[in-house]
């Protein structure tokens, strides 16, 4: 019969102990830093406001300017279906990518945002369409 110690026992149940802390935590971590989706009511209240957009392009500095309809709109879904019209602050050029959108008391979003036409190099959009 093989012996086994009461350190080795003692190793093994606190590593496995440990193993599940850290997967239980991960999810709930993660859910607390991003909404699973983006609502008209969380930018709202930020018109006017500085994000910042945060993504593998680096960081850049947006005020948004605006929220829009979506063309035909949906009333029933109205919360969910809009555009953030951004005017990019920051000096150097913008490129077009996935952002995490970064506020104090705003939920993060990692939305795609890009230029929003011709009219200005200056303007933004991050379209939301659930």
């Amino acid at each position: 019969m093989a012996d086994v110690s009461r350190r080795a026992v003692l190793t093994v149940g606190a590593g496995s102990i440990g193993l599940a802390v850290i997967g239980l935590e991960q999810p709930a971590a993660q859910a607390a830093t991003t909404a699973a989706t983006p609502l008209r009511a969380h930018y709202q209240r930020s018109i006017g406001g500085l994000f910042t957009a945060v993504g593998a392009h680096g960081r850049v500095q947006l005020r948004l300017a605006e929220i829009t309809d979506l063309v035909p709109l949906a009333t029933a879904r109205r919360a969910e279906q809009f555009n953030l019209i951004f005017t990019v602050v920051s000096k150097h050029a913008f490129t077009d990518g996935i952002y995490s959108l970064q506020r104090k008391g705003v939920v993060p979003h990692s939305l795609f945002v890009s230029n929003a036409g011709l009219r200005s190099a200056h303007r933004v959009q991050a379209l939301v369409n659930r």
